[in-house]
């Protein structure tokens, strides 16, 4: 009797399992994002699949969440989510100059405020 709740957890595992296996037979793959995600169109229904079965939304690009979620009729391609990666890589550095100015600017800044208030106290 103990191992009937084991058991048929296991059932319903296995059971779910199979009609997984069903539903990505019978699926059409339209394909995969740079983290080896993959999508599926089936009757209509449009879903992923996870790489290494590991459920994270956060490896999902924004372009494959728009098709997902049907705000676009064509999926998304290798370049076009490899030119948006790049787009990403190009905006951080870009960023990160824009800091390195604007903390360069700022420390002028407060050198030459030290610099006006050592002439004003000499005065």
């Amino acid at each position: 009797s103990d191992l009937s709740p084991k058991l048929g957890k296991t059932f319903q595992d296995s059971t779910m399992f199979r009609g997984l296996l069903r539903l990505l037979a019978r699926s059409n793959c339209v394909g995969q994002d740079l983290h080896g995600n993959q999508y599926f169109l089936n009757h209509g229904k449009r879903f992923v699949q996870y790489k290494d079965g590991i459920i994270d939304s956060n490896t999902v690009p924004v372009q494959w969440h728009s098709w997902l979620n049907q705000r676009r009729d064509d999926p998304p391609t290798i370049e076009e989510l490899q030119k948006h990666q790049l787009e990403k890589v190009e905006l951080k550095k870009r960023v990160q100059e824009l800091q390195k100015i604007d903390d360069d600017e700022v420390k002028v800044m407060k050198e030459n405020k030290k610099a006006l208030e050592r002439k004003s106290l000499a005065s």
